[in-house]
């Protein structure tokens, strides 16, 4: 017997191709199990599901006591007539004959079935297509929907995907977020920028030398999000933890370097040196000016002792930041660009970090909220003003702010 080397792979079109030709030369079924490297079982079982049934025209001008359906070689192996020497004088009603073609079609239309189709029951079809729907309506993404509901969907996130674009469910393509394919951003060429001191020893040069020594585990990012509407002033500043990919929202009355300079005072009033340092160890941003208030960022103490490092990006050069860029997609999909922050509050902008930090990332499979308070504690996000959202009440729409009086 003959062991299957295949390692439980399928036959394939030249394995058939092998198979019709040793049929034809009248091999045994051993030999041709060692050529495909098969078990003789896969290689009997191949031909007799996949043989084809042809009818014999001579046979219907004999006369009936000369007809014989009884041919062993049907029966048994070859169980075609592939081969056979008496194939042209042949008494029987009708042949059975091996091709390599139209067996490799009847497998590939057998395996195309077997695939088609929803695996699962009506109720729990309509019970997907609520969870679909309903997340969908709040901005959530499928693989924040599946995680959330992982005990009530009877199936994978990829197919939950697939029943989207296949058109299975009620929830359609348009209802998804991000279906229109981003272009690829052009690289701006660098333009020559005044020097200044601030930026030495603070380039992006130094800020790799110094990852690649100290190896920091809390990368912190550093931008701000201007609403240019109506000559309003009011600016977010958005404070991203890259390996937790939680954020924080404050908000300024103006792009201003004192404003920063007052939030990140706070901040460091709140959470004392000892986790301020922690925390912020280690900050990157681009070459603003609003972000020049360095020693406030750095927590410097009268005695000149610095709590954290700070590095600014090259010009033009967002994508080395590029952990807090892509977090501003969710930003916008409660604030489009374009709209009005001359009605936002502090309040508000903690509850629209708090939707975004508990929005399943499929990248570290968990929320931002729960890999924080992980490594920190729930009192300190308490202190930042974020809260943790259940995963089904998620709301990542412009509509989420209306919900606040």
């Amino acid at each position: 017997m003959y062991m299957n080397v295949k390692g439980g792979t399928h036959l394939d079109l030249s394995d058939r191709i092998k198979i019709q030709s040793e049929l034809e030369k009248g091999s045994m079924l051993k030999v041709i199990a060692a050529i495909i490297n098969a078990d003789e079982r896969t290689i009997a079982k191949e031909i007799k599901k996949r043989r084809i049934r042809l009818n014999n025209h001579r046979f219907f001008s004999l006369s009936s006591n000369k007809r014989d359906n009884n041919c062993k070689k049907i029966n048994r192996f070859p169980y075609v007539c592939n081969g056979c020497k008496r194939y042209k004088k042949c008494n029987e009603g009708y042949f059975f004959e091996y091709k390599a073609k139209e067996a490799q079609i009847n497998y590939e239309t057998i395996l195309k079935e077997a695939r088609e189709g929803i695996d699962m029951t009506l109720s729990d079809k309509c019970r997907v297509d609520v969870i679909l729907k309903e997340g969908l309506d709040k901005g959530q993404s499928i693989a924040h929907i599946y995680n959330a509901n992982k005990d009530l969907i009877p199936c994978s996130e990829s197919t939950l995907y697939r029943f989207i674009n296949n058109g299975n469910t009620i929830a359609q393509r348009i209802d998804t977020r991000r279906q229109v394919k981003l272009k690829p951003r052009r690289k701006r060429k660098d333009k020559n920028k005044k020097d200044i001191r601030i930026f030495t020893g603070r380039t992006y040069s130094d800020f790799l030398v110094h990852i690649s020594r100290h190896s920091p585990f809390y990368l912190v990012e550093y931008d701000t999000v201007v609403d240019h509407s109506n000559g309003n002033n009011k600016t977010l500043l958005t404070i991203h933890f890259v390996s937790l990919h939680f954020m924080i929202i404050r908000l300024l009355e103006k792009k201003d370097i004192k404003e920063v300079a007052k939030q990140f005072v706070y901040l460091r009033r709140r959470l004392k040196d000892t986790l301020y340092a922690r925390m912020f160890s280690l900050g990157l941003t681009d070459q603003g000016g609003e972000f020049f208030c360095v020693d406030a960022i750095e927590g410097v103490i009268d005695d000149q002792k610095r709590l954290g490092h700070l590095f600014f990006c090259d010009s033009y050069s967002s994508y080395q930041k590029g952990a807090l860029e892509e977090n501003h997609t969710l930003l916008r999909y409660i604030l489009p660009k374009g709209t009005s922050f001359q009605d936002l509050t502090q309040s508000k902008c903690d509850l629209i970090a708090s939707h975004i930090n508990s929005y399943y990332r499929k990248s570290i499979d968990n929320t931002p909220y729960d890999l924080f308070t992980a490594h920190f504690s729930n009192k300190t996000a308490d202190i930042l003003g974020i809260k943790k959202i259940d995963a089904n009440d998620v709301y990542l729409k412009p509509s989420l702010l209306n919900t606040i009086k």
